[in-house]
């Protein structure tokens, strides 16, 4: 009892926070990892606030952590830390991703298709595609998807 006392510095090991700040720590420092590659190889880091896990944990339960949400980074090239970070569904966290390498259009939720030479735009909504029409210039799509977002009143969408 005396040594597992002694050797417990906060009791939460194995918790779905501690979890979440270990992961974290690995994908931005452990060359190993195989996430580390989008992470840490990419410049992306953990604050100084955050290199121990009970001031992490603090944050994270005064900042509405509730089980099942993630750890968002709101702005994607910028680091963890408190002014950047959120809880959020796996809905938001999906929404929120760099645009692919693929992307032709330079625009998210924007494709060109080849066989009508127009650029579509599109969302995802509860799993369903909806294209919301072809255009002929990139940033008219760009704009209707945003209109839609918009207009309907949708949230967690990236602009």
């Amino acid at each position: 009892e005396r040594v597992s006392a002694a050797s417990t510095i906060h009791g939460l090991h194995g918790s779905p926070t501690y979890n979440t700040w270990h992961s974290m720590q690995q994908r931005c420092y452990n060359p190993n990892t195989a996430a580390y590659a989008f992470y840490g190889a990419l410049g992306i880091g953990v604050c100084d606030e955050w290199a121990d896990y009970p001031a992490f944990y603090q944050w994270a339960i005064s900042n509405g952590y509730e089980e099942g949400l993630t750890l968002d980074r709101i702005e994607g090239t910028k680091n963890y830390c408190p002014d950047n970070c959120r809880w959020a569904t796996k809905t938001t966290q999906a929404r929120n991703q760099k645009m692919r390498n693929t992307n032709s259009s330079g625009f998210t939720g924007v494709s060109y298709v080849e066989r009508l030479q127009k650029y579509q735009a599109y969302l995802t909504v509860n799993y369903k595609k909806i294209s919301l029409g072809y255009f002929t210039d990139p940033a008219e799509a760009c704009k209707a998807r945003q209109d839609y977002i918009q207009n309907n009143a949708l949230q967690h969408f990236p602009k």
